[in-house]
């Protein structure tokens, strides 16, 4: 299997094919020699605004730089799960909203996947498609350690009608590409995801607490 190329290779791959330097490609981008430099080399992560200002010169799809950009942090996104999961939802809700994303939104698709989970083909898609994209990830910490709990009940149906639902749920907008906030945007592309879990888990110990 072919190996995809990370962001800073992509880059370099580029410049060469283009006969252009890093100083030619900062003064038509608009962004600092220095900056692009870092991206290159690896030493620096670019932000969504590089990718588009690099697509526009090369004339090439955004999406090609996202996929790169992705690939080179996918191996360091298991790193950032454990400090960025261990805190709760009140200490992740102003890092997304600091960032342009809404907690209503996240409100939104998160019912979205409780309407779905309700169905045949929602809980289907949380059995076959979880474990794949657990491996794909490769994260680590309390939020992977959460979704699997999660999973291992919904999977064997530990749990009443309302919990199955709200575990599914948390597992399904983990799956789907539906987030509020786009995975692909390190490092706050799971956080949504980490906000879900801890919802589901705020209401799984209400129903405890109701049943008592």
């Amino acid at each position: 299997m072919e190996e995809r190329l990370t962001i800073g290779k992509l880059l370099k791959q580029l410049l060469s094919t283009n006969q252009m330097s890093m100083r030619q490609l900062a003064r038509l981008s608009d962004i600092d020699a220095a900056t692009i430099s870092r991206i290159v080399n690896g030493k620096r992560r670019p932000t969504l605004d590089h990718l588009r200002k690099f697509a526009a010169v090369f004339d090439i799809s955004l999406s090609v730089l996202v996929d790169a950009a992705s690939e080179e942090t996918i191996k360091e996104k298991s790193k950032a799960f454990k400090p960025a999961f261990e805190k709760d939802v009140e200490t992740l809700l102003p890092l997304l909203a600091s960032a342009g994303f809404s907690s209503e939104h996240i409100e939104v698709k998160f019912t979205e996947c409780m309407q779905a989970v309700e169905m045949e083909k929602g809980r289907n898609e949380v059995l076959r498609d979880f474990q794949p994209k657990l491996a794909h990830i490769q994260g680590q910490g309390p939020f992977i350690e959460r979704l699997q709990a999660f999973y291992k009940r919904f999977m064997q149906r530990e749990g009443t009608k309302r919990e199955m639902i709200l575990m599914g749920s948390a597992l399904l907008y983990f799956i789907l590409p539906i987030d509020a906030v786009p995975d692909h945007l390190f490092p706050i592309g799971y956080l949504d995801d980490a906000v879900v879990v801890q919802m589901a888990t705020n209401l799984l110990t209400k129903e405890k607490k109701v049943a008592r």
